[in-house]
């Protein structure tokens, strides 16, 4: 996450007071030559010896090079830990055991640079953090009870700074710690992953380049981590350990993922089975944060999940500039040079490679779409290689409500109907399109050159001038998004972003009760740290609502930076009542649709739906904030009116002429493109939020 404003200052303040001891090790060629090279663990082998129900453990601290994209490449002189005798490790050594196991610990700070700070080294769950301060050349013994099964770590550094402060030469110190239940083996399957980040660049004036923060998972970057593989229907089961500076958007490509449990080091939740786990394709992961997931593939071909931060899944700045004191200013030439550089997907990125079940005998036959969508991609005349301005247009609709946004039109479309969209790349780079929630085959998923299948190969890029079919079948009626999967945060900033609601059969859009709020960044990168867009403009529309009828709020957040962006519907001065309905267009059960207080965190990559009811007289605003910055982005005015004043059946679908003379009637006084002779009386003009849906695709009449 870049940070802005009130984030920006206090990270700002914090890193020129410790910038001398986050740095990693700058040292001379013969030195690091010297230097070992750091062991990367896939946390496949459990450290330590067991002896009945006691665990043995020494380690110890030193530096070494961590070679993060291969053990060709270079890098830096990072710490690390290793067990006495054996390499040092990132992520640390793990600490797996059954629960009720002792644990004798020893660590040796060999370090002579400062005291090295443990956190974690204790049992679970713990009423509040306990730390372990070694001295430069100290051996300190560490000894407790590991009681209760779960996920938690240990994480040290060289100062009692927090671990959202922690980014240099000490962010790789944290090692798992997993406690099983007394008589279950670990699944040899199952996969355990510790987040960390890196970030050592600097400008002249001591501010951290946030945008260059290395975010690797178990201690590689994509395309250098370990590939996984799977068979369709196969039950995947993972671990996640949040133990970087920052929070992490994980999000899943084609599948939901159910969350079994949460944790925040301290202790770890399992929820019951049933209908209490959530299914989601986006999940934030805090700082200091632990989850464990479950999910199946049912489809095969190659997939990715990720962090939805586009700087976190994209190629790193040349090695050199990850370690600069004298980082180029954005605007800079010497930065587009090396912005060039990082355009490959790479960073907090897993590649999977799902085998169909039926081996050679698999035969995708996806149906030609009954729907059929036309998508330009193009810059706007206004673009420039500063600021990028990038659209979408649908089905040529070229009116100027459609093409004003900084976001693409909202796509109607309806469960189960089989839809084909043709994209055409009229822009100078290249691009793909990803549907983002939508369970689809991979081969159109949008991720280029990986995405695919054993039939039709690699899944290309759309270059310039150049053009692709995407199609998919919605099985599933939500709120979902589509956006660009190349470049990711230069386009979508740009404006290659939009939102996608799925109907059920039969259903038809209304946009006087069905309201929604897409999120995304100014596309100047000046303005971005105090603009937010709401559906592609600044300052949002007002969103009518009619006293005692039931409205759908559908949020959609596609920031490049904002991971915790909290929508806050407030009564006055304190929060209305909403009633949640869905997250990641997946309906919640029945005994979860609960009214709750309207406040809700919807980090990049999710949506959440909920169903509000205004009251006569009610004062109402929607306000888009950062509660942990104290920072309020944008407020969105809500009018409770007594009859809406636009029409629903006003909103046709792009290209569809009106059906009779009254129409044409009406649709003169609100659509100026199409004009009548007829005499009519002055009417208010079309509320500029009409041009958002009026430009959508709505579900075209079957034949």
């Amino acid at each position: 996450m870049r940070l802005r404003s009130s984030a920006a200052g206090v990270f700002l303040t914090l890193a020129v007071l410790l910038s001398s001891a986050l740095g990693a090790y700058q040292l001379s060629s013969a030195e690091a030559a010297d230097l070992p090279n750091i062991r990367i663990s896939d946390n496949r082998h459990a450290a330590g010896k067991l002896d009945g129900r006691t665990l043995t453990l020494a380690l110890e601290t030193g530096t070494g090079i961590w070679r993060f994209d291969g053990d060709d490449k270079p890098g830096p002189a990072m710490q690390a830990l290793g067990e006495v005798g054996g390499p040092l490790q990132i992520p640390s050594p793990m600490i797996r055991v059954a629960a009720g196991t002792e644990i004798r610990l020893s660590i040796r700070n060999k370090e002579g640079d400062g005291a090295l700070y443990m956190h974690g080294l204790y049992d679970r769950p713990a009423p509040g953090d306990t730390i372990v301060q070694i001295a430069p050349g100290e051996t300190k013994q560490i000894n407790f009870r590991l009681s209760t099964p779960g996920t938690y770590y240990c994480w040290g550094s060289r100062s009692d700074k927090p671990m959202t402060a922690r980014m240099g030469a000490d962010s790789q110190l944290a090692g798992a710690i997993v406690v099983d239940p007394v008589g279950v083996k670990p699944d040899p399957k199952e996969e355990i992953f510790v987040i960390t980040e890196w970030l050592d660049a600097y400008r002249t004036n001591g501010a951290p380049v946030f945008s260059a923060a290395l975010a690797v998972i178990n201690g590689r970057s994509w395309p250098a981590n370990r590939k996984l593989e799977y068979t369709e229907g196969e039950a995947v089961k993972w671990r996640w350990i949040n133990a970087s500076m920052e929070d992490h958007p994980l999000h899943l490509h084609g599948f939901y993922f159910r969350v079994d449990s949460r944790g925040d080091g301290l202790a770890d939740k399992l929820y019951p089975v049933g209908n209490e786990r959530d299914w989601v394709v986006t999940e934030q992961v805090m700082t200091g944060e632990t989850i464990t997931t479950t999910w199946i593939p049912t489809q095969p071909g190659n997939w990715i999940f990720h962090c939805h931060n586009p700087y976190h899944m994209r190629q790193h700045f040349p090695f050199e500039m990850l370690q600069s004191k004298a980082f180029p200013l954005r605007a800079s030439p010497e930065f587009f040079t090396a912005l060039a550089a990082t355009r490959e997907m790479a960073g907090m990125v897993l590649g999977v490679t799902v085998k169909p079940k039926d081996g050679p005998r698999y035969n995708p036959r996806t149906p030609d779409g009954r729907r059929k969508i036309d998508m330009t991609v193009e810059a706007t005349p206004e673009s420039t290689d500063q600021v990028p301005s990038l659209r979408y247009v649908v089905d040529n609709n070229r009116r100027p409500e459609a093409l004003s946004r900084a976001a693409g039109p909202l796509l109607v479309l309806t469960q189960n109907e089989p839809t084909q969209v043709h994209i055409r790349n009229q822009m100078k780079q290249m691009t793909t399109v990803h549907w983002h929630g939508i369970e689809l085959e991979s081969y159109f998923d949008g991720v280029g050159e990986f995405g695919g299948d054993p039939k039709r190969g690699q899944s290309p890029m759309i270059h310039p001038g150049h053009d692709f079919t995407a199609k998919f079948t919605p099985p599933r009626a939500g709120t979902f998004m589509y956006h660009t999967h190349m470049v990711e945060a230069e386009q979508s900033e740009g404006g290659l972003a939009g939102p996608i609601v799925v109907l059920k059969p039969g259903e038809k859009f209304d946009p006087n009760r069905d309201h929604v709020i897409l999120a995304t960044p100014a596309r100047n990168f000046a303005e971005q740290g105090r603009i937010l867009l709401v559906n592609g403009v600044n300052p949002p529309e007002p969103i009518e609502v009619v006293a005692g009828q039931k409205h759908r709020l559908r949020f959609i957040n596609l920031h490049t930076f904002e991971t915790g962006l909290t929508a806050e519907l407030k009564e006055g001065s304190t929060f209305a009542v909403w009633r949640a309905l869905a997250k990641d267009g997946r309906d919640l059960p029945a005994s979860r649709q609960t009214h709750r207080a309207a406040r809700q965190m919807v980090s990049i990559g999710e949506t959440f739906d909920f169903e509000f009811v205004a009251k006569a007289g009610g004062e109402y605003k929607l306000e888009m904030t950062n509660p942990r910055f104290n920072k309020v982005w944008t407020t969105i005015p809500i009018r409770v009116v007594a009859s809406p004043t636009r029409r629903a059946e006003l909103i046709q679908p792009t290209g569809t002429p009106p059906a009779a003379a009254d129409w044409k009637t009406k649709l003169a006084l609100l659509l100026p493109s199409w004009t009548t002779k007829a005499e009519v009386s002055p009417v208010p003009p079309l509320p500029s939020a009409d041009g958002f849906f009026e430009a959508a695709c709505l579900p075209q009449p079957r034949s």
